[in-house]
């Protein structure tokens, strides 16, 4: 089943505040970076000898916000407004974008779910395809896509490592 499409900005960002809220792994990853920028910022401060702890916080909430706001940024500097090309079949999943290409076997995938309209098919990665529903040319196409994602992802799961 192929299915075209573009993403919009908003679509990548309201994937990127989900999966912040919803997924622990992400959320780990973007605390526990933080914190370390924020406590090395601080020790780095504080090593000097000649800043005080409370400028040396204060240097270090500074850093941790500007970390936290390339965060939020990162995904849309790697947005692609161009028009996707999304194939899935039993053994894999494939994106094509202008000349470039990429397959993702099921087990990569992490999730596939719905969020009011549109398809999330997120993998172990952190990243993820953000379908939109003008992607489908009806309601069933898109039932189809993701009934077919579920399977052939629990297929990839229940067969024994290589």
């Amino acid at each position: 089943m192929t299915v075209q499409y573009s993403s919009s900005r908003r679509d990548i960002a309201s994937w990127y505040w989900h999966s912040l809220r919803h997924n622990r792994k992400h959320l780990a990853a973007w605390v526990l970076s933080l914190l370390v920028i924020g406590v090395l910022t601080f020790l780095s401060e504080r090593q000097s000898g000649t800043v005080s702890t409370l400028r040396a916080i204060g240097i270090s909430v500074v850093w941790i916000f500007a970390l936290a706001v390339f965060f939020a940024l990162y995904p849309q500097l790697g947005f692609k407004p161009q028009r996707r090309t999304l194939t899935i079949a039993p053994e894999a999943i494939s994106t094509t974008i202008g000349t470039h290409s990429k397959t993702y076997r099921w087990s990569d995938v992490a999730s596939v779910m719905e969020r009011g309209d549109h398809v999330y098919v997120g993998f172990k990665n952190l990243n993820a395809f953000v379908v939109p529903p003008r992607a489908f040319s009806s309601a069933e196409a898109r039932r189809d896509f993701i009934r077919l994602c579920r399977e052939w992802r629990q297929a990839s799961a229940d067969r024994p490592a290589a």
